[in-house]
């Protein structure tokens, strides 16, 4: 039974991250919109480094998405599979 509370934390966790990484990441970008809504950066370099952190944070909530519902399902509808696993 354990082992079934750790899969529900773990998919739980993944899909808050993910939920709190896609809101970080609109965020950040609202946040550089000037009057005209276009997106102002200080200098290319920030732009660069911007751009890619936004989309590696972009990718990695995807992947935890996806991940954490996948999690969450095994626990929901193999709750007797789970338990024998860990008994063998």
């Amino acid at each position: 039974m354990l082992v079934l509370t750790i899969f529900y934390i773990v998919g739980i966790v993944c899909v808050l991250l993910s939920l709190y990484l896609s809101y970080w990441r609109g965020k950040r970008k609202f946040n550089r919109r000037n009057m005209a809504g276009l997106e102002v950066f200080k200098s290319y370099e920030s732009s660069v480094f911007s751009t890619l952190l936004e989309n590696c944070a972009a990718f990695l909530s995807t992947f935890l998405i996806i991940i954490g519902l996948i999690i969450l399902l095994a626990a929901i509808f193999d709750k007797d599979d789970i338990v024998k696993i860990t008994h063998w």
